[in-house]
């Protein structure tokens, strides 16, 4: 591999082949020949094939086939993006097709002549499958090129696999950490009656951007003008407001995440009470974050404190939500909520975020900071945000 390719590439190919080594040993209760693994360049979508091979489609779908023994086989949809694809992905063989369902059946059928059951993984979201969410067309002509091929839903047992992050992904989690404490700083220093939320929403991108962030997203809560977090409006920040900003820099493809807030306007004993009431239940979750625990566990010790104050609740709908995973995709497993039987683990790493609500107000109290579970309890990998201010 020459120097210019290396370059382009966030990690080596070690990293990529002891991933590779880890999801072949998970897939092996399966008793599966293969897994295939859709692509699908989405914020809140699955990201297997860049933990995998390094490549991320800039459109369209892409598959990554891996036999449980051989080597590994990419076919991007995007044709003019075939030489980038060679140069960022480790893995040797990469074809273009315009028509995964037309052309892709081709392409794999030498290499499911002798398989009998198939996996298949990636583009898992908001509760859907990785079978769910398989195109119909495609899965349609992989089942007309190998009739007696059995296909099977792989997707947890990858997961599983993501959800621990290797020393090198943790390093490039904490430079995206950073970035996001960048755009925490831009919004405190903005952040004042008077100011749109579309002006404040630039100031935060251009910051992170110039700090280095290669994607970003940032959403707003601006109660009493919203009950949930969306893109920034035209509206202006105003005496009286509680304003929740969401920033998640992406940095060679990673996420982190910051939940940052501040009142605007007047002071007394509501802000006190409300930030003393968020800041307590983000350290609680903090404190209750320790290897081995539930995710169940965990949102039920904050709700049991958020449910002491006579000014906010914890429940819409039923399902009390405090984070989730956070890193190649915007939000992936575990998902910290009171329906999760998820079990920490040390190297997983979230956006720890516990969704207050207040009806009387129509809005939301929310300070988050991304972290890591450690072998004792929890590492922070922004930097916490410790008084809510008054601007």
């Amino acid at each position: 591999m020459n120097a210019a390719v290396s370059a382009v590439r966030p990690f080596p190919d070690a990293e990529y082949e002891a991933r590779l080594a880890r999801v072949r040993q998970a897939l092996e209760p399966l008793a599966i020949d293969a897994v295939l693994v859709l692509g699908m360049r989405n914020w809140y979508r699955d990201h297997a094939i860049r933990y995998l091979c390094g490549y991320d489609s800039p459109a369209s779908p892409s598959l990554l086939f891996i036999p449980l023994k051989g080597d590994p086989l990419l076919i991007i949809g995007d044709g003019y993006d075939l030489e980038r694809a060679r140069a960022v992905s480790w893995v040797s063989e990469v074809h273009a097709a315009r028509d995964l369902a037309g052309q892709a059946p081709a392409l794999l059928r030498p290499r499911l002549s002798s398989a009998r059951r198939l996996g298949v993984a990636g583009g898992e979201c908001m509760g859907f499958t990785a079978m769910e969410v398989l195109p119909r067309d495609l899965l349609e002509a992989m089942r007309q090129a190998a009739p007696a091929l059995e296909l099977i839903d792989a997707g947890g047992a990858l997961q599983s696999v993501r959800m621990i992050r290797s020393p090198a992904e943790i390093e490039m989690l904490r430079q995206a950490g950073k970035l996001a404490d960048v755009g925490a700083r831009a919004y405190f220093a903005t952040a004042r009656a008077g100011v749109s939320e579309r002006d404040l929403w630039s100031e935060i991108w251009y910051a992170m951007q110039s700090a280095g962030a290669d994607d970003l997203h940032i959403s707003f809560c601006r109660g009493p003008g919203s009950f949930w977090p969306h893109p920034p409006a035209d509206d202006v920040l105003a005496g009286g407001d509680i304003v929740s900003v969401e920033l998640s820099p992406r940095i060679n493809g990673y996420f982190s995440q910051a939940n940052r807030m501040c009142f605007v306007g007047g002071n007394g004993r509501e802000w006190a009470d409300l930030a003393r009431l968020s800041l307590g239940a983000l350290e609680l979750a903090k404190s209750l974050l320790k290897p081995g625990m539930k995710a169940k566990d965990v949102v039920a010790g904050v709700s049991a404190l958020v449910a002491q104050s006579p000014l906010a609740t914890m429940d819409m709908g039923g399902v009390h939500r405090i984070g989730h995973g956070c890193g190649i995709a915007l939000d992936e497993g575990p998902f910290l909520t009171s329906a999760s039987a998820a079990e920490l683990r040390p190297g997983m790493t979230m956006a720890l975020h516990p969704m207050i609500y207040l009806p009387y107000r129509h809005s939301l109290v929310m300070v988050g900071d991304y972290v890591r579970i450690s072998e004792t309890g929890v590492e922070v990998l922004t930097e916490p945000q410790t008084a809510v201010p008054v601007v």
